[in-house]
């Protein structure tokens, strides 16, 4: 959402719009044009701006407690729930643009270290959450409950939310991701605000564990293989040898005799063979 101030009696067909490559440029009067980076004029609508007349404030707003600002637990341990939203304008003393962002803004509470814990949003692929005051090599991002194991995972781009007459007054660092374990696509987990890509590092982040193999799983088949290879070797050597034992038994056997005659019948002793199978 983009408010407007000050064109209370505008709408949005008076826009005046221009396509410049991949972004859309307004032209907005008194020499001043704002640019909406990797938007297409087709792709904005009525429902993208409010036109007002004067700049209302929240609650609690120049107290630096804003209605939708996020109250942290005392422990430093932030949950980042979403609740970001789009760009707000107004004018300044001088009468110039000022932009800022709307909706929920996070950051540390205290000057402790602070762990702000991205929770998972089933099914979501923007997640809307802005972080503003992230302190390199002090503050952690824990990435255990979306299950992202490892930095390489992570897409660690520079992003220009928003830029007037071409100075970038809102921009930082965008946090994406393709790895969120089942969820295709590309996931927007996080909005470092006014940060360099330099200062976002792997140390930067608390990681999930990645999936084991238990040894468990390898180690049966090998004992299973084990223990049928020693059956075997232990029934073949408690079967006797066939060719021993036939000729243990040739030792006992008696004298051949010559062909006895009973009749007309010749009988010869008959050798008989044992055959053993396993």
């Amino acid at each position: 959402m983009i408010d407007l101030i000050g064109f209370g009696g505008s709408g949005f067909a008076d826009l005046q719009m221009q396509q410049d490559g991949n972004s859309t440029v307004l032209d907005l009067g008194s020499g001043q044009k704002l640019t909406i980076a990797d938007t297409t004029i087709a792709e904005l609508r009525s429902a993208n701006f409010r036109f007002l007349d004067a700049f209302t404030a929240a609650p609690g707003y120049f107290e630096g407690s804003p209605e939708e600002q996020t109250t942290p637990p005392v422990s430093a341990n932030v949950l980042l729930t979403g609740g970001a939203g789009g760009v707000s304008l107004a004018s300044d003393a001088s009468g110039q643009l000022v932009a800022s962002l709307a909706g929920t803004i996070y950051s540390p509470p205290t000057v402790a270290p602070s762990v702000f814990l991205v929770t998972k949003q089933e099914g979501v692929s923007d997640y809307k959450n802005t972080l503003r005051g992230f302190r390199h090599g002090i503050d952690k991002i824990d990435l255990t409950q979306v299950g992202i194991s490892r930095f390489e995972d992570l897409h660690v781009s520079k992003v220009q939310r928003f830029k007037l007459n071409d100075f970038a007054q809102i921009h930082g660092v965008a946090v994406d991701t393709q790895a969120v374990p089942g969820q295709e696509g590309i996931v927007k987990m996080l909005y470092l605000d006014a940060l360099e890509v330099a200062q976002v590092t792997a140390e930067d982040f608390i990681f999930a564990q990645p999936a084991m193999v238990t040894s468990e799983a390898v180690a049966v088949p090998e004992i299973s293989a084990l223990s049928a290879g020693s059956s075997l070797f232990a029934v073949e050597h408690s079967l006797p040898s066939l060719g021993n034992l036939v000729d243990a038994m040739a030792a006992f056997a008696p004298e051949p005799a010559g062909p006895a005659l009973i009749g007309d019948m010749s009988v010869q002793r008959i050798d008989s063979t044992i055959a053993v199978a396993a």
